[in-house]
This record gives C-alpha cells, structure tokens and sequence, in this order.
C-alpha cells in the first residue's frame, strides 16, 4: 500500500513511529494507539507550536466572547455532566448565543471543564492539520479542545460516533478505556446510555505531547490528576459503506425508473408476491454491482469534501497591500490546504476549490496541471504549449482568484 507523500505528513505527526501502513492495516478502526513523545524520536515533529493555553485563553477571551456565536461553541462540564447552558451564555436564540467569560471562568474555577467546539474555525494551526489530516482519509475533519482544572471529570463515560485522535498540549490525564459495546457505532447509537463493562479498563496516562487514537463506539472516560489538563480531539468522521450504498441508489433513482417504482410494504407478506420481490431484489443489486457507480459517487463526495476545505491564506492580505504585478519571473505556489478538483468538459474545463469553481479553456490543462502540483513554478517555467502571454495571463488570473500566492514577487 502506497500513499501520497504530501497526504501523510499530518498523518504521520500524530502516529509516529508507528507506520502509517501498519496504522491503516491493523489499528484503524479496530483498537487504541497509545504513542508516548518519546517515543517519537528527533525526525518527527512534535505538537508543541499547534496550540498552547494561551491561544486557548485568546479564544475564549476574545473571538468567543466577541458577538454572538452558535450556541454550542462553548460547552462546560462537571462530574461527567455537561452544564445547561443558560449557566454560562446569554441572549441565546435559537442557533445563537452570546458566551458570559466571567460565568465561564468562575465554574473553571469550582471544577467545570471548558469545551471549545470546532477551533479549526478560528485557529490557523490548527486548522491546517484538520486540512491536512482532511486530505488524508478524504472526509471531514474537526477539532475540539478540553481544559479541565485539577481533580475532575468533565465528560462522562461515553463513545465517539467518529474517529479521534485526542493530543495532550499541557497537564496530564487518566484515560479509563473500555471494550465497545458496538463495534464502529454510529450517531444513531449514541440516542441510548450504556453502562462500563464489567471486563476491567485499560488504563492509561496521558502527558503532554502524547497522542491516544480511539475508534469510534469504544468507551472511554478521562479524569484529572493534580494537574490540570488541555487536549485537543481531532474528530475525523467517517464514510462508511452503508453511506456509500445509500448515495449510490440515490443516484441510480435519478436515472433508472426501476428503483423508483413503488413497494407496498403490505404485499410483502402475500405470497403471489415474494417471488416478484426477490426477483426485483436480484436484479436492482446486480445493478449495484456495478462498480463504475462505486466510483462517480465516491468522487463527487470526494469532491464536496474537498470544497469545504478552506487555503491557508495567512499572510495573503499583506501580501495583496504590498503587491507588485505579477511578471513572467514571479515564483507563484498553489495556496497551501487547497485541494482543487480540475474536469475537462469538450473545449472548456473547471477547477473547483475552496467552494468556487472557475471556468477555463482546454487548451491552458497543461499549465493549469502544472500550477497545481504544488511545486513552486512561474510563468517563464511552464509548458510551452501556450504563448507567453497567455501563460502569464493565466498566472495573474490565478493568482487574483485565490489559487495561487506569490512567493518571491519579481524587481
């Protein structure tokens, strides 16, 4: 099994030393991956320049605090409870809410856990490693960060319906983890409580600059020591095989009249019609079979996965103030995180990114492909089937629509 050397550096950050072969093959999914940072070595980065307490502390302070917001950007919890909100937000609406800092900050101070949702929305290092871990498995991906004060448990036993990776940034925390109750359980799971397992936990330590890898449905608790703690959850969502059925016959509905066709569910049990249902049975799956559905639905959600990814624009409006023209020599590079999808459609194609689509002639693939490997080029550089003013056209247009960013500009 081979992989894409630019997709499994975020990959590889979080798992290291463990391969990311072996990690796919026998962990994935299956079981837990406790990896120390030690055991890292000198050649793998660490977590130490993600995320600190005081990025959390502005976060909280300041971009939370500031307007409104959905209301479960921010939750609290205590002795494995969450909090009711109305404890600690304001002016809340029906999706928003306005986050009362010193409410917050006063139930830290007596126990409560602060839970910061989805920080991927509000911090660019983090929100590259999503990116990047995002391009990797090609579906969702978030991140969650959890403060809790000494001698507490702000979560109660309970099991993810996605994948997590928790990262320990500073402090220390016990991890209680137990057998699943159901394997890979979904959302839908998640609607019923369960008790621990009898089986005794596996318990394990966290410090900060371990990872702990957990597969969806397996239970799990953590609790604090002496110390406080800070981790992040990079939460990667899975689609799975029933996700992929399902959109494959959505899809052949739109097309094969057979699927649309009605089932009267009181037939099911008249005997004149089982040897019709189980005819209309083999024949629709033979339809299913086809694997060339498999891969139209599979790319388009591909597709829409990758549109949600934002590019690393940090820098990219000083960038613009202190711009020059754009010349032949300019050294440009594909935005980093974005992922564009090109299509050839007859004499024009598309190139998709970032939830824009632009349109260009045909004729220009060569050095669109070019432009999008992500290899540092310019202009001068690219394949000579196109003259060189439309290859410098084409450079300033992309640049200009957000695709590309100048990375030495020119004299």
């Amino acid at each position: 099994m081979s992989f894409n050397r630019e997709y499994t550096e975020a990959l590889d950050r979080l798992i290291a030393p463990c391969a990311i072969e072996d990690f796919i093959d026998s962990i994935w999914e299956s079981r837990h991956l406790h990896v120390v940072r030690e055991q890292k070595g000198e050649r793998h980065r660490n977590l130490d320049d993600l995320i600190s307490i005081d990025d959390i502390d502005e976060l909280l302070t300041g971009t939370y605090a500031a307007g409104q917001r959905r209301w479960d950007s921010v939750r609290l919890g205590k002795d494995g409870e969450l909090l009711p909100p109305d404890q600690f937000l304001s002016n809340r609406n029906s999706s928003f809410a306005q986050v009362d800092v010193e409410r917050v900050l006063a139930h830290y101070r007596h126990g409560a856990s602060i839970i910061l949702n989805n920080i991927q929305e509000a911090h660019a290092s983090v929100a590259r490693l999503c990116n990047d871990v995002s391009r990797f498995f090609g579906v969702p991906v978030h991140a969650n960060a959890y403060l809790t004060p000494p001698h507490a448990q702000g979560f109660p036993l309970h099991f993810d319906s996605h994948d997590v990776f928790l990262l320990q940034v500073a402090g220390e925390k016990h991890w209680n983890i137990y057998d699943a109750i159901i394997l890979l359980a979904n959302a839908t799971h998640q609607r019923d409580t369960y008790d621990a397992p009898a089986a005794p936990p596996t318990r394990l330590h966290l410090k900060r600059g371990d990872v702990l890898y957990l597969p969806r449905g397996l239970l799990h608790e953590g609790l604090t020591t002496s110390e406080m703690s800070l981790h992040l959850t990079i939460g990667v969502h899975p689609y799975t095989w029933s996700d992929l059925l399902h959109d494959i016959v959505s899809a052949l509905a739109q097309k094969d009249v057979d699927f649309r066709r009605s089932v009267a569910p009181s037939l099911v049990f008249v005997d004149e019609f089982h040897d019709r249902l189980e005819r209309s049975l083999l024949a629709l799956s033979a339809r299913l079979a086809d694997t060339s559905h498999a891969r139209r639905v599979a790319d388009r959600r591909l597709q829409e996965v990758r549109a949600l990814r934002r590019g690393d624009h940090h820098g990219a409006l000083s960038q613009a103030v202190r711009s020059r023209p754009v010349a032949a020599e300019t050294v440009v590079q594909l935005v980093r995180g974005l992922d564009p999808v090109i299509q050839e459609m007859g004499e024009r194609m598309t190139v998709s990114f970032a939830s824009k689509t632009l349109v260009l002639p045909r004729v220009v693939g060569a050095q669109v492909a070019a432009l999008c490997s992500g290899a540092p080029s310019c202009a001068a550089q690219l394949p000579p089937t196109l003259d060189e003013d439309g290859r410098l056209v084409l450079v300033q247009r992309l640049v200009h629509e957000g695709l590309l960013e100048v990375l030495r500009p020119t004299e």
